[in-house]
């Protein structure tokens, strides 16, 4: 997924006030599924990661793994083209997270129009009685 044919630029910033993150992601040709269309294996794991890493920094114990990932595809993800990708915790289920659990949801947009192609949701948990290694602050 390396190079200007796939994720040829995946810039990400974390507003600490907001408490959520913007990445800048460039898909490129070789990551197509269709002619001229972004694999969504390829986007459901850039959905994933972006999600997760918004999730590790609110984690007790800073680190975790997905428990459950829902991806609603609005529109083609055309390749060779910049998107943004926005991803928070979920306050509509807010009740729900805890020190071990938390639901993030977030939207991969056109960079031109702000036209959604993808929403996701998903739930990131720190597993009982498995150790894992906690991600460095700069994920």
């Amino acid at each position: 997924m390396a190079g200007a044919r796939g994720l040829g630029v995946q810039r990400v910033f974390w507003n600490e006030r907001e408490q959520r993150a913007i990445s800048v992601v460039y898909f490129g040709g070789g990551l197509s599924g269709w002619p001229g269309v972004v694999h969504g294996g390829t986007v459901a794991t850039v959905m994933d990661e972006s999600l997760g890493r918004v999730a590790i920094r609110q984690l007790a114990q800073k680190t975790g793994v997905t428990a459950n990932l829902e991806l609603s595809y609005r529109a083609p993800t055309l390749a060779n083209r910049f998107y943004i990708l926005r991803a928070e915790v979920d306050e509509a289920k807010a009740n729900l997270n805890t020190d071990r659990k938390k639901w993030v949801k977030g939207v991969l947009e056109e960079v031109d129009t702000g036209k959604v192609c993808v929403e996701a949701k998903g739930l990131f948990v720190t597993p009982k009685g498995v150790k894992l290694t906690p991600f460095e602050e700069g994920f």
